[in-house]
Formats: structure tokens, C-alpha cells, sequence
């Protein structure tokens, strides 16, 4: 039996040909399409990636603090205060050695923050020169320079005793448990700590002078406040100095500092960031050209790696009166290396969080030197910044446009292919009805027991009736005929 004669009359002479070109058919359209869903994949979504976020492991018991830290650990009881007189001369020249004692052992448990949470308000000379026992072992501050002061052993612990006078020339009497640190005669201070009482207060040259005693834990250096800036004196910042590395590595503790960052946070929003003079920059050529750059608007965009809230001056002492405010250590990652900086704010940025890409506005004050975690020095662009935003992208037009034309590709050649398999689907077909109908036709032969098909209107035109015999082949014979 010949079995690839049954193949081809079953499927064609030329079935193997069209199983290529079906096949290199199906190729062309599996790359195509490959190729269509790799740009819809690059290009298909203009939104970020969402950052994935650790969540905190727990803390086990050991690490939860049994005391909560928001809470001062020195607390004043009245009570202890109740002998404490001041109505006199006398009463006021002496000093009750109890309560001074009590007073002095809670100031010595006071941390930074406390006062504050134990109700530190400004005092007020005239109310408590008089004396005032309502007021006993309230928290008070006030400003002034520091006159003089001296140290003396008390009962066998070291007392701080001195004065202050206050910028309307009043003087203040102070204990304090830690000598003043870095001071000189003549410095600007903050005296913060317990009213005690009205006091004679004997000054090394003899003389007496009433005041309110203050007990303290520290005299703080600090400055006299200053009004809010609205307008920016051109010399402002003619003292900045950041040239080499030596000046950039200072402290930016300085007047033009907060005058700047004053002006920033108080001034009419055109005049901090005029709108014909805005410029958008990049770090580097602010570091670059400082003195160009300085004090001017700039605009600037990086990735925000790290925020915090710093106390803004030596314990939160300086001219504006906030003791706080938001660094932002942002990158800009096109500039490499030269491409940090440093935002300083008075309020926390709205809705902004590490990780983003935002946006900067404000002025530039002046190059700071830092050392990185590899210790080696870097430099970063000091930005005070009046607007802090995230990031948003031009509208993107071209884009809507590309995924309509690939959208359409893709559906084109989704029809083609499907159309392209119907024809060759119903070409087989047909091909193979007429092949069929051909082999009927040749064993079909006039002297056997199945006549000649007769011309049917269902033939496709042109399509030959009958076709002659082979050359030397015999007639077919019914298999059912039995010879006699």
C-alpha cells in the first residue's frame, strides 16, 4: 500500500507548502505582537513604581521603656515652698535653705524639652520683683546679657550664682546647678528655670539690687529676638563666607542666616519668589558659583532621602524665637556627588515623604561641608525653602497618541491572523472537495457500474466534468462484480 499516495490524495500535492508559509505566517505575527506588548510595557504607564515599605518589627519587652519619656521627672510641689517669705527686706535678703535645696535637686533633673512641658512662660519682672507666692515654683524665662556670676560650695555641692538684666534693664537673680558653658560677660543668655522668690541680691561690688531669684539648671546662650524680616537688605549676606572648606564647615548659626530664613517664612510670597526672576538650577551650579547664586530664587528638583526636625541654634536659642525646624537632605542624582542639598524650613513639608521626587523653591544661602558615611567630605547646596511639593511631571501628549496607533496595530494584525487562518482554512477545503471530486471522477468510467457525474451548478466555472484516463492504466472495476 502506498501510503503517501493516500496522504497526498487526502491532503493536496501541495499541503507541505502551505504548512510553511502557515507556519512562517504564524512566526511574523507571534514577533510582531512580542515586539508590541514590549513597548506597551516600557511605555504604557507613567506612574512610579509604589514603594514597597519594611513593616517595623515588633518591639519584644525588653526594648519598651517602663517610664514614658514624654513625661518631666521633675515636678514641683508647692508644699515644699511654704515656708519661703519674701514680704520684707530681711525675709528677701535670705534664702531658706530647704526649699533652696529642693528647688536646686528638681532643676538638676530637668532635660531639654521640659519647661516647656511644665508650662514655661515669660516672666514678668514687675509681678514677681513684689513677690509673689501664687507664682512660687512657676516656670519662667527671660532674655538678657549676663553680668556676672560666681561659683561657691553649698552644703558641699557647687552653686552657680549670678545676674541678669534684661534688654528693659532689669535684673534678674539666678542659681544654677551647671556653669555657664562658653560665656563671657556681656553675652546675650536665656535664663529658664523655677521662680523662687523676691531677692536682695548682694553684687560683688557691695551694692544691692532687687530681683526675682530664678533657679535654673543652665544659662543658655542665646540672642535677642528679632521683628519678622519683610524686606532683604541687598548687603545682607555680604559676610558669608564658604570658599574653601575650612569656612564651609561652620556652623550656619550666623545674623545673615536667620535673617534669610526669617525673610523666607515672613515675606509677601512675590517678593520671596518673584516670578520673572525664579530660576530652575541644579546643585552643581550652585556650588560652582556660590556668590552668583547667593540669596537668589533658584527652583530645584532631587529625591528626598532623609527629613528630621533639629533644633535650630544651641538648644533651640536664636533671634526668630522658634526653637525648631524640618531639615530635608535631598539628591539630585544627575549631578552625582555634587548634587545634594540641604532644605531648611520653619513648618513640616505637607505630604511630602522620603523616597519622592519633589520639588524645591526658595533662596540659596551658601555651601556646607558634611563628612559622608564612607567619612570622607562632601559638599551640599544650602537651600531655604519657602514651597516643598512633590513632584509632578508635564501632562505627557505624545504618549495617549502611541498607545492608540499600538492599540490598533495590535488589533489589525489580531484580525488579520484570524482572517488570514479562515482562508487557508476554507481554501483547504474546497481544494479538498475538489480533489475528492476529481477521484470520484476518474474511477467513475463508462463501462462500470457508476456512470459520469453530470455537470452540477455547485462546479466552480472552468472546473473540467471528467479527465481521460492514464496512459496504459486499466479500467477500474467494481469490486462487488463477481467474474463468471
Amino acid at each position: 500500500m502506498d501510503t503517501k499516495r493516500i496522504h497526498k490524495a487526502a491532503t493536496g500535492r501541495r499541503a507541505s507548502d502551505i504548512n510553511q508559509r502557515m507556519n512562517r505566517r504564524m512566526k511574523i505575527y507571534t514577533g510582531a505582537i512580542a515586539v508590541i506588548l514590549a513597548v506597551l510595557y516600557v511605555y504604557g504607564s507613567d506612574e512610579p513604581a509604589p514603594v514597597v515599605q519594611r513593616a517595623a518589627e515588633p518591639l519584644g519587652p525588653v526594648d519598651i521603656p517602663t517610664v514614658s519619656s514624654t513625661v518631666p521627672l521633675s515636678v514641683v510641689d508647692r508644699a515644699e515652698l511654704a515656708g519661703v517669705r519674701d514680704g520684707s527686706a530681711v525675709e528677701r535678703s535670705q534664702i531658706e535653705p530647704d526649699a533652696r535645696r529642693y528647688l536646686m535637686r528638681q532643676a538638676g533633673r530637668l532635660v531639654f524639652g521640659d519647661l516647656d512641658k511644665l508650662g514655661l512662660q515669660q516672666g514678668d519682672w514687675d509681678e514677681l520683683v513684689l513677690g509673689d507666692s501664687a507664682r512660687r515654683g512657676d516656670a519662667v524665662w527671660t532674655l538678657g546679657t549676663i553680668a556676672w556670676w560666681e561659683g561657691e560650695l553649698i552644703d558641699g555641692y557647687k552653686e552657680i550664682r549670678g545676674e541678669v538684666v534684661d534688654e528693659a534693664g532689669h535684673s534678674w537673680a539666678f542659681l544654677a546647678v551647671t556653669d555657664p558653658f562658653n560665656l563671657d560677660v556681656g553675652d546675650v543668655v536665656k535664663l529658664a528655670g523655677f521662680y523662687f522668690k523676691a531677692y536682695e541680691l548682694l553684687r560683688p561690688d557691695g551694692s544691692l539690687v532687687t530681683a526675682p531669684l530664678i533657679v535654673a539648671d543652665e544659662v543658655l546662650s542665646s540672642a535677642f529676638r528679632i521683628d519678622p524680616v519683610t524686606f532683604l537688605h541687598p548687603d545682607a549676606l555680604s559676610s558669608v563666607r564658604d570658599y574653601n572648606l575650612s569656612q564651609a564647615s561652620r556652623a550656619l548659626d550666623s545674623p545673615a542666616f536667620y535673617e534669610l530664613l526669617s525673610f523666607v517664612a515672613n515675606a509677601d510670597h512675590d517678593d520671596v519668589l518673584p516670578p520673572d526672576q525664579l530660576t530652575e538650577v541644579m546643585p552643581s551650579e550652585l556650588l560652582t558659583a556660590p556668590d552668583v547664586w547667593r540669596g537668589e530664587p533658584v527652583s530645584l528638583v532631587g529625591v528626598l532621602y532623609y527629613k528630621t526636625e533639629a533644633a535650630l541654634g544651641p538648644r533651640g536659642e536664636n533671634p526668630l524665637g522658634v526653637p525648631f525646624v524640618w531639615q530635608l537632605w535631598v539628591a539630585d542624582n544627575r549631578a552625582g556627588d555634587a548634587g545634594t542639598m540641604l532644605v531648611i524650613c520653619l513648618e513640616e513639608p505637607a505630604q511630602v515623604e522620603e523616597r519622592q521626587i519633589v520639588t524645591i523653591e526658595g533662596r540659596f544661602f551658601r555651601r556646607f561641608a558634611f563628612e559622608n558615611k564612607a567619612n570622607r567630605p562632601r559638599m551640599a547646596a544650602v537651600i531655604l525653602a519657602r514651597n516643598i511639593t512633590t513632584f509632578v511631571p508635564e501632562e505627557d501628549t505624545l504618549t495617549p497618541v502611541l498607545m492608540n496607533i499600538i492599540v490598533g496595530m495590535v488589533g489589525l494584525i489580531a484580525l488579520g491572523v484570524v482572517l488570514g487562518q479562515w482562508r487557508e482554512r476554507r481554501a483547504l477545503v474546497v481544494a479538498r472537495k475538489q480533489r475528492m471530486r476529481r477521484h470520484r471522477d476518474n474511477i467513475a468510467r463508462p463501462g462500470t457500474l457508476t456512470a459520469p457525474r453530470q455537470p452540477s451548478s455547485d462546479d466552480p466555472p472552468g472546473e473540467p466534468d471528467d479527465e481521460p484516463a492514464e496512459q496504459g492504466g486499466e479500467p477500474a472495476s467494481d469490486p462487488s462484480v463477481v467474474e463468471e
